[in-house]
């Protein structure tokens, strides 16, 4: 990440992420119990480092298995919102979407990427800035789950993303990703 262009003008956030037991049902990560210990945190910027138009809160959990990420991302215009893709891993994403970076090492060198639209397509590749030609490895599944709903001024994501694509365990508490 500190070696690619982005770095220059992309926002580094730091959110908290609660554990949380889904074990009761395969599909419980959807529910609102996923989310009961889990912080709220605001978008304040866009990945320009510009304020955000419209606000977007969302929350973090995990158990032994999946990162769990839910976001509402508030819209007057629900009617407006970009969302043409429908299919995943198609490059060039430029629906209205939410866009996420892992770095589980913590290094810089190796990341993953996510950009999520409100069709729940999902773009998801593996990415190394410092490779030859540094071009993302689209052919790289992380095997993410994702649950969209549009509302009459807002639009919602829940994914359930396996620990094994990216850091073949879940992290220790007190560990922290970038």
């Amino acid at each position: 990440y500190e070696n690619s262009a982005m770095s220059e003008f992309a926002p580094i956030t730091t959110a908290a992420v609660a554990r949380t037991d889904t074990s009761t049902a395969p599909d419980a990560w959807a529910d609102d119990a996923t989310w009961t210990e889990a912080l709220p945190n605001v978008i304040q910027k866009t990945i320009l480092n510009k304020p955000v138009p419209q606000k977007t809160i969302f929350k973090l959990a995990y158990d032994d298995k999946n990162l769990y990420i839910y976001a509402r991302c508030l819209e007057p215009n629900v009617s407006q919102i970009k969302a043409a893709t429908r299919d995943n891993d198609i490059s060039g994403f430029s629906d209205d979407s939410i866009e996420l970076f892992f770095d589980p090492g913590g290094k810089g060198r190796t990341f993953y990427q996510f950009c999520i639209n409100s069709n729940g397509a999902v773009y998801d590749a593996l990415e190394d800035p410092t490779a030859p030609g540094a071009t993302a490895t689209v052919t790289w599944d992380s095997g993410i789950k994702v649950k969209t709903a549009v509302g009459k001024d807002y639009w919602e994501l829940r994914a359930a993303l396996p620990f094994a694509g990216l850091a073949k365990k879940a992290p220790q508490p007190g560990e922290t990703w970038r």
